[in-house]
C-alpha cells in the first residue's frame, strides 16, 4: 500500500516519464518511415495522462481542493491501485519505446521487429485507456 509521501512520489514519477514517453514516441514516430498509426496514438494518450496526471497532483499537494460532498465516494485504495498500475503500464511502455527506438533507423528490422510487438502495445494500451478512464472519473468526483 502507498503511503502519502509515496503516492506523491508515484504522480511526480508519472508526470515525469508520460512526459518522457509522449517525447520518445515522437522521436520514434519521425524516425521511421511509414510508421503505424498505433505509435503515434500511443504518443497521444501519453500527453493526455500526463494532463490527467498534473491534475492529480494539484489535489495531492492541496487536499483542500477536493469537493467534501464527493470525497466520501472515493476510495484511498482505488486511489492506490490506479496509480500502481499506471506505473507499471507506463514503465512497459517506455520499455517498448526504447526497444521500437533503438531499430527505429533500420527499416527493414523495425518491420519485421513490429509485426511481433503490435499486440503488446495494444495490451499496453488498452491497460493505460482504462487507467485513463479510472483517473478521469477520480478526478470528476474530486472537481465536484
Amino acid at each position: 500500500m502507498l503511503e502519502p509521501l509515496s503516492i506523491t512520489a508515484a504522480v511526480v514519477g508519472l508526470i515525469n516519464t508520460t512526459s518522457a514517453v509522449a517525447h520518445g514516441v515522437n522521436k520514434v514516430f519521425q524516425k521511421m518511415h511509414n510508421a503505424p498509426e498505433e505509435i503515434r496514438k500511443a504518443g497521444e494518450e501519453a500527453a493526455a495522462m500526463h494532463l490527467l496526471f498534473v491534475q492529480v497532483q494539484r489535489f495531492v499537494q492541496n487536499p483542500s481542493l477536493i469537493s467534501s460532498s464527493h470525497s466520501s465516494l472515493i476510495s484511498v485504495n482505488h486511489i492506490v491501485v490506479t496509480l500502481s498500475t499506471c506505473v507499471k503500464a507506463f514503465s512497459m511502455l517506455d520499455d517498448f519505446i526504447r526497444q521500437l527506438d533503438s531499430v527505429a533507423d533500420l527499416n527493414t528490422w523495425v518491420r519485421l521487429w513490429w509485426s511481433s510487438k503490435s499486440e503488446a502495445l495494444s495490451a499496453i494500451m488498452a491497460n493505460i485507456g482504462t487507467q485513463k478512464s479510472s483517473l478521469e472519473i477520480i478526478l470528476t468526483l474530486l472537481n465536484g
